[in-house]
Protein backbone atom coordinates (compact mmCIF):
# COMPACT_ATOMS: atom_id res chain seq x y z
CA UNK A 1 0.00 0.00 0.00
CA UNK A 2 3.06 2.65 0.79
CA UNK A 3 4.38 2.09 -2.95
CA UNK A 4 1.04 2.54 -4.04
CA UNK A 5 0.93 5.52 -2.44
CA UNK A 6 3.97 6.46 -3.55
CA UNK A 7 3.45 6.07 -6.90
CA UNK A 8 0.28 8.19 -7.20
CA UNK A 9 2.23 11.05 -5.28
CA UNK A 10 4.96 10.94 -7.62
CA UNK A 11 2.54 10.99 -10.79
CA UNK A 12 0.80 13.50 -9.28
CA UNK A 13 3.70 15.73 -8.98
CA UNK A 14 4.94 14.71 -12.74
CA UNK A 15 1.31 15.75 -13.56
CA UNK A 16 1.75 19.08 -12.39
CA UNK A 17 5.50 20.16 -13.62
CA UNK A 18 4.04 19.51 -17.17
CA UNK A 19 0.83 20.74 -16.59
CA UNK A 20 3.18 23.58 -15.74
CA UNK A 21 5.18 24.11 -18.40
CA UNK A 22 2.81 23.79 -20.68
CA UNK A 23 1.43 27.36 -22.43
CA UNK A 24 -0.34 28.52 -25.18
CA UNK A 25 1.38 31.02 -27.53
CA UNK A 26 -0.09 34.25 -27.26
CA UNK A 27 -0.47 36.95 -29.85
CA UNK A 28 -0.22 40.47 -29.97
CA UNK A 29 -1.75 42.37 -32.76
CA UNK A 30 -0.80 45.71 -34.51
CA UNK A 31 -3.27 48.38 -33.37
CA UNK A 32 -1.39 50.87 -35.44
CA UNK A 33 -1.65 53.08 -39.00
CA UNK A 34 2.09 53.34 -39.70
CA UNK A 35 4.16 53.49 -36.80
CA UNK A 36 7.15 52.11 -34.62
CA UNK A 37 7.28 48.39 -34.00
CA UNK A 38 9.13 49.33 -30.31
CA UNK A 39 6.39 51.72 -29.28
CA UNK A 40 4.53 49.11 -27.04
CA UNK A 41 0.94 50.95 -27.43
CA UNK A 42 1.10 50.27 -31.48
CA UNK A 43 0.14 46.21 -30.03
CA UNK A 44 -2.99 45.24 -28.32
CA UNK A 45 -1.14 43.28 -25.73
CA UNK A 46 2.09 45.41 -25.88
CA UNK A 47 5.54 44.75 -28.00
CA UNK A 48 6.03 41.57 -29.11
CA UNK A 49 8.31 39.24 -27.28
CA UNK A 50 10.40 36.06 -28.50
CA UNK A 51 7.67 33.49 -27.20
CA UNK A 52 4.73 36.19 -28.65
CA UNK A 53 3.34 35.98 -32.17
CA UNK A 54 3.74 39.22 -34.01
CA UNK A 55 0.18 40.05 -36.25
CA UNK A 56 -0.45 42.30 -38.87
CA UNK A 57 -3.69 43.16 -40.14
CA UNK A 58 -4.95 46.18 -40.61
CA UNK A 59 -3.29 47.78 -43.44
CA UNK A 60 -0.64 49.04 -41.19
CA UNK A 61 3.07 49.22 -41.39
CA UNK A 62 4.89 48.59 -37.98
CA UNK A 63 8.36 50.37 -39.31
CA UNK A 64 11.50 48.82 -37.47
CA UNK A 65 14.72 51.21 -37.13
CA UNK A 66 16.39 50.03 -34.18
CA UNK A 67 18.22 46.66 -33.05
CA UNK A 68 16.71 43.90 -31.11
CA UNK A 69 13.24 43.34 -32.30
CA UNK A 70 11.96 39.60 -31.93
CA UNK A 71 8.55 37.81 -32.33
CA UNK A 72 8.01 33.91 -32.22
CA UNK A 73 6.10 34.11 -35.83
CA UNK A 74 5.43 37.06 -37.91
CA UNK A 75 1.88 37.38 -39.41
CA UNK A 76 1.15 39.63 -42.11
CA UNK A 77 -2.18 39.94 -44.10
CA UNK A 78 -3.81 36.91 -43.30
CA UNK A 79 -7.70 39.02 -43.04
CA UNK A 80 -9.24 39.26 -46.09
CA UNK A 81 -9.05 42.59 -47.86
CA UNK A 82 -6.39 43.98 -45.49
CA UNK A 83 -2.91 44.02 -45.37
CA UNK A 84 -0.11 43.74 -43.08
CA UNK A 85 3.61 45.56 -43.99
CA UNK A 86 6.89 45.15 -42.16
CA UNK A 87 9.22 48.47 -43.12
CA UNK A 88 12.61 47.85 -42.38
CA UNK A 89 15.38 50.83 -42.94
CA UNK A 90 18.03 50.20 -40.27
CA UNK A 91 18.13 47.68 -36.96
CA UNK A 92 17.32 44.21 -36.70
CA UNK A 93 14.35 41.93 -36.69
CA UNK A 94 14.95 38.21 -34.93
CA UNK A 95 11.61 35.80 -36.16
CA UNK A 96 12.34 32.90 -34.19
CA UNK A 97 10.10 30.68 -36.38
CA UNK A 98 7.91 31.64 -39.38
CA UNK A 99 6.74 34.57 -41.50
CA UNK A 100 3.39 34.28 -42.74
CA UNK A 101 2.29 35.80 -45.98
CA UNK A 102 -0.05 33.34 -47.33
CA UNK A 103 -3.46 35.60 -46.77
CA UNK A 104 -5.97 35.96 -48.15
CA UNK A 105 -4.64 39.86 -47.53
CA UNK A 106 -1.63 41.54 -49.00
CA UNK A 107 1.16 41.08 -47.17
CA UNK A 108 4.71 43.73 -47.83
CA UNK A 109 8.36 42.99 -46.54
CA UNK A 110 9.46 46.99 -47.38
CA UNK A 111 13.71 46.44 -46.32
CA UNK A 112 15.80 49.03 -46.82
CA UNK A 113 18.81 47.99 -44.85
CA UNK A 114 18.92 46.17 -41.34
CA UNK A 115 18.67 42.68 -40.89
CA UNK A 116 15.64 40.02 -41.16
CA UNK A 117 16.66 36.60 -39.26
CA UNK A 118 13.66 33.85 -39.91
CA UNK A 119 14.79 30.63 -37.96
CA UNK A 120 11.87 28.51 -39.42
CA UNK A 121 10.32 29.52 -43.24
CA UNK A 122 8.72 32.52 -44.77
CA UNK A 123 5.61 31.48 -46.69
CA UNK A 124 4.86 33.65 -49.15
CA UNK A 125 1.35 34.12 -50.91
CA UNK A 126 0.40 37.39 -52.57
CA UNK A 127 3.32 38.91 -51.06
CA UNK A 128 5.29 41.67 -52.10
CA UNK A 129 8.84 41.79 -51.03
CA UNK A 130 11.37 44.70 -51.56
CA UNK A 131 14.79 44.18 -51.07
CA UNK A 132 17.93 46.91 -50.69
CA UNK A 133 21.04 46.54 -48.58
CA UNK A 134 19.21 43.75 -46.28
CA UNK A 135 21.34 41.23 -44.74
CA UNK A 136 18.52 38.12 -44.47
CA UNK A 137 19.35 34.66 -42.74
CA UNK A 138 16.88 32.06 -43.10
Amino acid sequence: MKCKTHITIFLVIVTLVLVGTAHAQVDTVWQADVNNWSTAANWDEGEPAADVNAIINNDGTAQIDQAGEVCLNLILGNLTGFSGTISMTTGTLNVAEDVNGLGPGTSRLELDGGALTVGGNIWLDRMFLGINNIFLTV
